[in-house]
């Protein structure tokens, strides 16, 4: 008879979904294969965030051995009585002496 004034949307949007999910195959299948070159793209990335795991990791141990050695007080005069001044009474290492 006539044409409608407006598109068949329906009929776009089953063209609009079978494009996407043909892209989407695709890429699908681009990304599971690994080459050794994706592999050599990405090994900078990977070697950068093990070098940066190591640093925090060793700064985070050096931390909790300054802490541990500042709470020792068996250092503090060597077994013989001394006096200590306190400048915060609020303090836990106070209270610990």
């Amino acid at each position: 008879m006539f044409a409608p004034l407006w598109p068949d949307f329906a009929r776009i949007a089953v063209r609009n979904h079978r494009k996407i999910t043909k892209r989407n195959q695709l890429a699908s299948a681009t990304a599971a294969e690994l080459t050794r070159r994706s592999f050599l793209t990405s090994a900078p990335y990977a070697v950068a965030g093990a070098v940066a795991l190591v640093g925090i990791g060793y700064f985070g141990v050096s931390a909790v051995h300054a802490d541990l050695a500042e709470q020792d007080l068996s250092v503090v005069g060597s077994g013989r009585p001394i006096i200590v001044q306190i400048h915060d009474p609020s303090c836990p290492v106070y209270l610990a002496l």
